[in-house]
């Protein structure tokens, strides 16, 4: 159902033995598999030990006082004894009572609380090859559980292959970019999009867009993706809504799982490409 990850492109060596995707074990937190399960026990573990907990904290010392450097700081120092550092101790010692009010939940009710998340977050786990410099954090490394560019491709799916039909533009353009830059979203239609101007807000609202079309033309195959939006079956053919061949609500999911993909990655930074 797509993948579970992304990886980023790298500025520098991205031979196999440097590049964390060829080990990267990524699974979601409802997952019943007992190797995940134990992940995120190891996870809760070390989230809530001594050290984990020091760590998370909102206090991490007392402000200290600051100390002259020049001879600008002995005109404004009486300001910042007698006004800012005060104000500076204070908050810390806000910060050290909402530390102290803190309780460590049961590994049971933290979990529950990650299922309520949707999607649920996922386990990650690195390899042995992937030095210290390609893991980067998992929000910049995990994506929204959909979008693998082989599963929107026109040739594997029939809903994007009616949309790319209807909408006159041609999907492939965006299968054979190496990279997808951050960026708003162009002033131009989806059929005046050129290859070296594609945003990820032009994916994104290209998705929606198609979404949006899927669900209008076929609303029983898009309740049937509500329902199970991973269960294989089969709808159409529709030949009144130029549709010629056999569709899943799969194909839907995929959609839906792209349109959520770039959303999600709009604005943070990244270039992205599509993974196989």
């Amino acid at each position: 159902m797509g993948l579970d990850f992304v990886v980023l492109q790298r500025d520098d060596d991205d031979s196999p033995e440097n590049w964390p995707a060829h080990e990267l074990d990524a699974r979601r937190a409802n997952d019943p598999d007992p190797i995940v399960q134990a992940k995120l026990r190891e996870i809760y573990e070390n989230d809530f030990s001594p050290e984990g907990m020091a760590a998370s904290a909102e206090f991490q010392g007392w402000t200290g006082m600051p100390l002259p450097a020049s001879f600008i700081f002995w005109i404004f120092a009486p300001i910042g004894i007698l006004v800012l550092w005060p104000i500076l101790l204070i908050q810390d010692l806000f910060r050290l009572m909402r530390d102290k009010r803190r309780k460590i939940p049961s590994f049971e009710a933290w979990r529950a609380t990650l299922l309520n998340r949707d999607p649920p977050p996922v386990v990650i786990e690195f390899g042995p090859n992937c030095p210290p410099g390609g893991r980067p954090y998992p929000a910049a490394i995990v994506q929204w559980y959909g979008f693998r560019g082989r599963v929107v491709q026109p040739e594997y799916n029939m809903l994007v292959a009616w949309w790319e039909q209807k909408a006159g533009l041609e999907m492939m353009f965006f299968y054979f970019n190496e990279l997808v830059p951050d960026g708003p979203r162009s002033e131009v239609s989806f059929e005046d999009l050129e290859l070296d101007d594609c945003t990820i807000a032009d994916m994104a609202a290209l998705f929606e867009k198609m979404e949006a079309d899927c669900v209008e033309a076929f609303p029983e195959l898009a309740a049937a993706a509500d329902e199970n939006p991973h269960e294989e079956a089969e709808f159409g053919p529709y030949p009144d809504r130029g549709l010629d061949d056999i569709a899943s609500p799969v194909d839907l999911t995929m959609i839906r799982g792209a349109a959520r993909f770039f959303k999600f990655w709009q604005g943070r930074g990244y270039a992205i490409a599509p993974d196989y």
